[in-house]
Order: structure tokens, then C-alpha cells, then sequence
């Protein structure tokens, strides 16, 4: 038996960010060193599409690359309205993203 798979295309985050002229921004909570959602990231000025409405999307983690993964995993395959109130306004489909994380400084 003859068959083709059709992947769903797969791209790395910051290549994505990239392409899309997008920004993640990472902010650290007042919390302590160790806990799991001391970080929260996600693309400035960006909401996801559910159903009809929009809602925010951001990931959480114990370190920013952490936080970062999370977003990746989270924003995969929906699709990202970027300015979603303005004339500029931008409907992003995501591919399945992958975040290989570099250190941040």
C-alpha cells in the first residue's frame, strides 16, 4: 500500500516571531525564587481567536525560557490577532511552534 502523510508545518519561535515582526515580552512576578509561574510570556499586542472571541494567551514558568516553551506550546495551530482593535489589524494562523531556548541575559 501506497500513502503520503501530510505534516502540519512546524517552525521554531523566534523564526516565527521573525517572519511576523512579533516581540515576546517576559515579565517576572513577585514571587519566590523557585516557584513555577514566577515568569509569564507572551507576543506584545497579540490576543488568540476562540471561537469568535478574542482571548489572552500568555505561558508560565519557573524561568523565562521556561514561560517562553509554555507560550509555544500554547499559542500552537490557533490563530493570533495582532492589533486587534486598530486599522492595522493582523489574523495570524501559527503553525505547530517549537521554542529551542538560548539563555536569556
Amino acid at each position: 500500500m501506497k500513502y503520503k502523510i501530510q505534516e502540519i508545518p512546524k517552525m521554531d519561535l523566534a523564526d516565527f516571531a521573525d517572519h511576523e515582526m512579533l516581540e515576546v515580552s517576559v515579565f517576572e512576578r513577585p514571587l519566590p525564587e523557585n516557584d513555577p509561574s514566577r515568569f509569564y510570556a507572551y507576543f506584545d499586542d497579540t490576543e488568540v481567536k476562540d471561537r469568535g472571541c478574542l482571548v489572552g494567551a500568555y505561558g508560565n514558568g519557573a524561568t523565562p525560557e521556561e514561560a517562553i516553551s509554555e507560550y509555544a506550546d500554547s499559542i500552537s495551530l490557533k490563530t493570533l490577532v495582532k492589533g486587534a482593535y486598530t486599522k492595522d489589524r493582523r489574523e495570524i494562523i501559527v503553525p505547530r511552534l517549537s521554542f529551542n531556548p538560548q539563555p536569556i541575559n
